[in-house]
Parts: C-alpha cells; structure tokens; sequence
C-alpha cells in the first residue's frame, strides 16, 4: 500500500468507513470474473469480499459499471490511489475507470440489496455462469450468494463485522469498519 501521506488525500473522496466502491466505465463486455481479474492485478485476494457488474436483461453487455467491496477504508483509500484513471482494456479508445464511493456502503446493506430485490440465487446467471452478476468471497476463496444471503441475520445491516484480515465473519463483534448504510 502507498504511504498514509500518500492516502491522506483521498480522505474527502472515501471518509472513514467507506468501503464500496463503484467502478465507472468498465469495459462493456466485462464480467464479474474479469473485474476480479483486475482487482486482483492490484490487490490480494483477501481485500475484497463483493464484485457485482449488473447487466440489463437479454443483454450482451453490461451497463458499464461495477460495485466492489473492500476489507476497509485504507484499502478504498489505494484502490482509488492505484486504479482511478487506468484503462482496463489497454488500448487507447478506451474511457479510462472511473472510480467513486457507492452510495450503499458494506457487505451485508448489498447482501440486503439483492434480497429485496428477488435475486433467486438458484435461477438467476451472469454471462460468466455465476449467481446474477455476484461474486461473494471470504478469504479470497468464492462463496455462493445463497451461502452469504444465509449471513444476514447475523451481521448487522449497516455494520459488516470483519476478522483480523478483514474478510467478513458473521456474528463477529471484532469490528474495525464504522460504514454505514447510504440508500
């Protein structure tokens, strides 16, 4: 990571307690699996625990933007340090990413989202075969939607508890992420 010198700066772009992030000007073809292939040229793994890229119904493309969860402000503070203004499709008529704080901030207010909006993790597929355009991890390992909607009613919805490596442990009361819900 930069030096906090360095991250002070972003500090009226992520205050404390950000922690999702929209990326803007994703290339259109991009799944989720390619978002996570470019997080992870910057990033462990272990630093996010949420990609999710919307696509319109009966579309071959996304709608050009994607939200991402990270372990912590720190690391919102050098994804937007490291990844504002690159160009994932390296090529030089591409729009380069844009990227700002999400307007729901934490794992569990968007676990809440896609519940309430009728995501039937069993019915519904992404072009990359993957549940409605989610990825949910824990540890850097996938964990299904249906797995992490079981979550909810352990982790407080405006308040995603984190372990020491800061991945998401429901019901953990080890909590270093003051986020809040921002509908």
């Amino acid at each position: 990571l930069p030096s906090k010198s360095c991250l002070d700066k972003y500090e009226t772009l992520a205050p404390d307690g950000t922690t999702t992030l929209m990326l803007r000007y994703i290339p259109r073809r991009f799944t989720e699996e390619d978002v996570v292939t470019g997080l992870t040229k910057y990033l462990a793994p272990e630093a996010f625990d949420y990609v999710y890229v919307p696509w319109p119904p009966s579309s071959n493309s996304n709608m050009g933007f994607a939200f991402v969860n990270f372990a912590g402000t720190t690391v919102v503070r050098a994804v937007l340090y490291f990844m504002e203004n690159t160009n994932w499709k390296a090529d030089s008529f591409s729009p380069w990413l844009k990227v700002q704080p999400a307007r729901k901030q934490g794992l569990a207010s968007n676990l809440i989202q896609h519940r309430d909006d009728g995501v039937n993790p069993m019915k519904e597929q992404s072009r990359a075969g993957k549940n409605a355009g989610v990825r949910i991890f824990r540890n850097g390992v996938e964990v299904p939607l249906k797995v992490a909607l079981t979550w909810l009613p352990s982790m407080p919805a405006d308040v995603p508890s984190k372990n020491t490596n800061g991945s998401v442990e429901p019901g953990n009361s080890n909590n270093n992420n003051n986020s809040s819900s921002n509908n």
